[in-house]
């Protein structure tokens, strides 16, 4: 009860101070761009002030969200959502087969290694070329870029696991299904989470590509369309809505990891 209680209060703490940080850095922004008074970095209550506008100014009825969210908003969520799941997906189950198939990753590493350090812009004219400006096309990218972190961090994490768990299966007479839901990807979960996290992050910035060369709607798009007409409050609206976008999903995946690892940490502090 007690310990309980001083984890409680060390996470309000700690909230407590990532918030005045925010503020701060909130307020240093509006003093700077008052001080320069430059039109390409407008004050951070200008910026808010459109946001709001922008997305935020609709009926109550619809909880003040505007149609700018169903048009913009939530379509640059289902590519980057979209694309990382499916990533994820394939990513998880290739590395799972191609790390429990011992000595197969070293045939294919190369090439794998090879596909990872190709610049996902350049595969933009391949994409559409293959499925033209559609919605496929924005999803598949996105996918296809963000496999590989998620491919090699699986792969990485179930070659990891300790041999002798898997002979304790193997005496406890479990069958490759049951050593595999019960042993290897318990094990290698976190190694898992980490190319997710990374596949994340990735995905919304290809997003943001994608919808830039080849959108018609989406926050990338509308940032792009903001930046032609000169339309600096819109372009600075834009980027606070994208580091918002990152930040919920972000926290939203954290909060997944702490409760699927939760034995995973607690046996870390125990260790030491």
């Amino acid at each position: 009860m007690i310990a309980t209680t001083i984890r409680r209060g060390a996470l309000g703490m700690r909230g407590a101070l990532s918030l005045a940080v925010i503020l701060a850095a909130g307020v240093v922004w509006q003093a700077v761009a008052v001080a320069i008074d430059s039109p390409f970095f407008p004050p951070l209550l200008d910026v808010l002030g459109r946001a709001r506008e922008n997305w935020l100014s609709g009926p109550v009825s619809a909880l003040f969200l505007t149609e700018a969210v169903a048009d913009d908003v939530l379509p640059s969520l289902v590519r980057a959502v979209g694309g990382w799941a499916l990533a994820s997906v394939i990513g998880i189950v290739l590395g799972v087969l191609l790390g429990m198939v011992r000595g197969l990753d070293a045939y294919l590493m190369p090439l794998l290694e090879f596909m990872r350090a190709i610049p996902p812009p350049v595969l933009i004219p391949l994409f559409l070329i293959l499925f033209g400006a559609t919605e496929t096309m924005r999803i598949s990218f996105v996918a296809f870029a963000v496999m590989w972190p998620i491919l090699l961090n699986t792969i990485t994490g179930v070659q990891a696991v300790e041999p002798t768990q898997l002979q304790a299966g193997i005496i406890f007479r479990l069958n490759a299904r049951q050593r595999l839901m019960q042993i290897v990807l318990p094990s290698a979960l976190p190694y898992i989470f980490t190319g997710l996290r990374i596949g994340l992050s990735l995905g919304l910035i290809l997003m943001v590509i994608s919808e830039m060369v080849a959108g018609v709607n989406g926050v990338g798009y509308g940032i792009l369309t903001a930046q032609r007409s000169f339309d600096i409050l819109n372009v600075w609206a834009g980027i606070i809505l994208l580091g918002l976008m990152g930040y919920g999903l972000s926290v939203g995946l954290q909060y997944a990891e702490s409760r699927l690892l939760r034995w995973h940490r607690g046996s870390k502090k125990r260790s030491v």
